[in-house]
């Protein structure tokens, strides 16, 4: 038997069953409150809550979370009997995707940061011995001119990514000053 747990989460998978209990609500019993969760980002998603004596047990069913598009979400919990209704509560989580249904050829589980930060070390392994910033290109049409980043703007971005990168991984990046 899992242990259904008393907190919303901060992620789940898309076509799990999401469970969890809000028990804290005493205000509002459950017999006479309704609980309701709107979820907002990559879709939108309503899901109402059951009463469980007098605690509200939330379940987002496999068939639910499936329809629910992998992406951040934001999420609002209110309260409501008869005309009156309470926000309760606000948070966001995410949702992943379900890797066996996923297009093997062309997923990407890289977080944005990770993208732009390999893009960023491609970019300035490949600027080592490439020193052109500007590139002119004429055809019948006309002329097009190209500025690429400098090296130094490479290497300051790709410092800056490399510190939201660490940070994503929970390294601690505090910088130390030496005199």
């Amino acid at each position: 038997m899992v242990d259904i747990p008393t907190k919303e989460p901060v992620e789940f998978t898309n076509g799990e069953t999401v469970q969890w209990y809000r028990n804290d609500l005493t205000d509002y019993p459950a017999d006479t409150w309704t609980l309701t969760y709107n979820f907002r980002g990559a879709s939108s998603q309503d899901v109402v809550a059951a009463a469980s004596g007098t605690s509200f047990l939330i379940t987002i069913t496999a068939t639910e979370s499936a329809a629910f598009t992998a992406g951040d979400y934001w999420w609002q919990a209110f309260v409501t009997s008869g005309a009156e209704r309470y926000q309760v509560d606000t948070g966001n989580l995410t949702v992943n995707p379900d890797l066996a249904a996923v297009d093997t050829d062309t997923y990407d589980g890289r977080s944005h940061v990770k993208i732009v930060f390999d893009a960023l070390e491609a970019a300035y392994e490949g600027r080592a011995s490439f020193t052109d910033s500007q590139v002119s290109v004429s055809t019948e049409h006309g002329s097009k001119a190209i500025t690429h980043m400098t090296h130094e703007e490479i290497s300051k971005a790709l410092d800056d990514y490399r510190i939201r990168y660490k940070r994503e991984l929970g390294i601690n990046t505090k910088v130390t000053m030496r005199f």
